[in-house]
């Protein structure tokens, strides 16, 4: 079942992915992009046009923005 949600997933994303394209072709709104979505055991799809170093730094990035979140109290929780 998951690798059927993960070619669920492929698909969805390549539309996604295919139609960005498509409504930013001739704007002069050139920008890289990433679309993800995950399976519900974790599994990352992604469709993106952006080149290895800037996916690793929205790799870090996301991880900083997990990490604050993590630190943030729950109501009624603390954070330690």
């Amino acid at each position: 079942m998951p690798d059927d949600d993960a070619a669920i997933l492929e698909a969805v994303l390549s539309e996604i992915d295919g139609l960005l394209r498509r409504r930013l072709e001739g704007t002069q709104l050139a920008v890289p992009h990433l679309i993800i979505a995950a399976t519900k055991d974790g599994q990352a799809v992604l469709r993106s046009n952006v080149d290895p170093n800037t996916l690793r730094s929205i790799g870090e990035d996301t991880i900083e923005i997990a990490d604050e979140i993590t630190r943030q109290p729950t109501e009624g929780g603390t954070t330690h």
